[in-house]
């Protein structure tokens, strides 16, 4: 019998044997890539305002999309230069940092990557970083004094997805004597407002000390606007100091809602989202309670008087079943009066079937396309996003659907296929939002064509040489698309200035390419509409293909007219 002691030794033997190998065979697997193979950057930072080069830079490149905490890292030298050298090829996304400046992230045109092939030796990388601009000031009361648990709150207007809001772009604590400073800031126009801190989440355990209506603090802009409509903004330049601010936050007449979640089953650490349900600017992270109690009761406090609307937010991943179990949503106003009795009730939601069909042969495992799903989408205020895979017969069942209006969307369908018609109860839905308002019920009929139509072109410059990383965009033109639904695409052109668009219903469309422009503001369709007069028109039939030519907006006319849009009426 082998003693207990060389049964070990024999094991420690055979594990590190066995790990050897592994690694010998890891490495016969993926080998590494040879010098020849390996890429390189050069290039250099300046100071945005002098052009000097800077030095003590610290750039760092790291794989896009991210495979691990791991990237590369250099900085400048004293003549702003920097090189990496035996870079693997692959997509990649170059930052740089100093202290007093604004960080910067490299561009080439519409794209912030950086795309390597084996042995590529990248040269001229040049980009400049904006010296930071600060702003400082103080917060008082309408008599002086300094306002307690206070912090100042700095927004831009930005475009996500095309719709306008309010961006966070900076923060600061205020101090006892009320100054607060909020430094590491761009160029740009700004929004101050004076929040209080225990007003941010909605939830309290604090009640006034006498009966009567409550008065508190607001939320207040500068300089004593309770709305960004009244708001007057801050212009800066890159490395200005702006000193001296002041806001005096104004009270008002402030309103609790105060209510029950019931539902089939425990109710404890159901999560409520609280936000405005007006679409306006004035948006901010919705205020949030746990329920804690076993009654299901909720609260949140500090509100102004408008309109609510109250979400349990689902536990799990949305569409799934876990999370379909309680959800709830409800819509309440504030007058003149506190809400005491608010009931929301929770429960698995509604529950839409429907089936995918192709237009010209079954649906069966052969032509299942492998990725299919199906889900609705809802814009602004709602929180839940059902969506299901599709079964193997072409059939589907949306979980937890809410009321309200949804966007059909249909995702995995190949690029020669498009999404030819779709029918609610036998009612076309194909260019239409959902209105689900009276809850969901009856089946939706997905037909696919199979004969989608594409179009293509290259971009070149006046010497006829490709424009490589230039956005263009494409885009329904007819009337019958709601702002909604309408159809909207983008794409990049590549090395040789080449673009294609597939997957494509027949129909009438726009096409534009930018020189330079935020991709999320060009999906804004009032943005788009200024420069119809200047996009190509194209009509397609069922499987055409067209190749265009994509005329080109300067920089400095869809900056104009960003900045038009950005800061029209509030």
């Amino acid at each position: 019998m082998t003693s207990p002691n060389r049964f070990q030794l024999l094991l420690g033997r055979a594990i590190l044997f066995g790990s050897i190998a592994a690694q010998l065979a890891w490495g016969q697997a993926t080998p590494s890539p040879k010098p020849e193979e390996r890429a390189r950057i050069e290039g250099r930072i300046v100071h945005a305002l002098s052009g000097e080069p800077l030095g003590k830079v610290n750039l760092r490149l790291r794989k896009s999309p991210a495979t691990g905490p791991d990237s590369i890292v250099t900085s400048t030298n004293s003549e702003g230069v920097f090189v990496f050298e035996d870079i693997e090829a692959g997509r990649y996304i170059l930052t740089a940092e100093r202290p007093g400046f604004v960080p910067g992230i490299y561009r080439q045109g519409a794209t912030s990557i950086l795309s390597l092939v084996p042995g590529q030796q990248v040269r001229g990388v040049e980009f400049a970083l904006n010296p930071q601009a600060s702003i400082a000031g103080r917060i008082i009361d309408e008599d002086g004094d300094p306002v307690g648990r206070v912090q100042a709150e700095l927004f831009r207007i930005a475009f996500l997805r095309g719709r306008r809001q309010l961006q966070p772009a900076g923060a600061s604590p205020v101090l006892a004597d009320g100054s607060f400073v909020v430094p590491g800031l761009g160029p740009g126009r700004y929004y101050l407002c004076a929040r209080e801190v225990s007003r941010m989440s909605g939830a309290t355990s604090e009640y006034p000390a006498n009966r009567g209506p409550e008065e508190g603090f607001v939320t207040t802009f500068y300089p004593r606007a309770t709305n960004i409509a009244g708001a007057v903004p801050f212009d800066l330049a890159a490395g200005a100091e702006l000193r001296g601010v002041e806001i005096r936050m104004r009270k008002a007449r402030l309103y609790r809602i105060k209510g029950k979640a019931v539902g089939p089953g425990p109710v404890e650490r159901i999560t409520l989202s609280l936000v405005a349900s007006e679409n306006s600017l004035l948006t901010f992270a919705d205020r949030r309670a746990t329920v804690t109690a076993a009654d299901g009761a909720f609260e949140f406090a500090g509100l102004q008087s408008r309109s609510y609307v109250i979400e349990a937010l689902p536990a799990q991943r949305p569409g799934s079943e876990e999370s379909a179990r309680m959800l709830g949503r409800i819509t309440i106003t504030i007058g003149t009066r506190d809400i005491d009795n608010a009931v929301i009730a929770l429960g698995p939601g509604g529950e839409l079937t429907g089936r995918v069909a192709l237009e010209h042969q079954p649906f069966d495992s052969s032509h299942k396309p492998p990725r299919l799903l199906v889900s609705l989408k809802t814009e602004g205020l709602n929180i839940s996003a059902p969506g299901a895979r599709i079964a193997e017969d072409g059939s589907f069942r949306l979980r937890g659907v809410l009321p309200g209006l949804y966007q059909l969307m249909i995702e995995g369908l190949p690029v020669e296929s498009y999404l030819k018609s779709a029918k609610l109860n036998g009612q076309d839905v194909t260019h239409s939002l959902l209105d689900l308002s009276a809850g969901a019920a009856g089946v939706l009929e997905l037909t696919i064509s199979e004969h989608a139509a594409e179009c293509a072109g290259v971009l070149r410059d006046a010497d006829g040489k490709p424009i490589p990383n230039r956005m263009v965009s494409l885009w329904s033109k007819s009337e019958d698309f709601p702002r909604d639904v309408g159809f909207y695409r983008s794409v990049n052109t590549d090395t040789k200035g080449a673009f294609q668009f597939r997957g494509l219903a027949p129909g009438d469309y726009r096409l534009l390419a930018w020189e330079f422009a935020d991709p999320d503001i060009v999906m804004n369709a009032e943005y788009r509409a200024r420069f119809e007069n200047k996009a190509v028109s194209i009509s397609l039939s069922e499987g055409s293909r067209e190749t265009v030519t994509a005329p080109t907006i300067p920089r400095e006319a869809a900056a104009g007219e960003a900045e038009k849009l950005r800061y029209s009426a509030q």
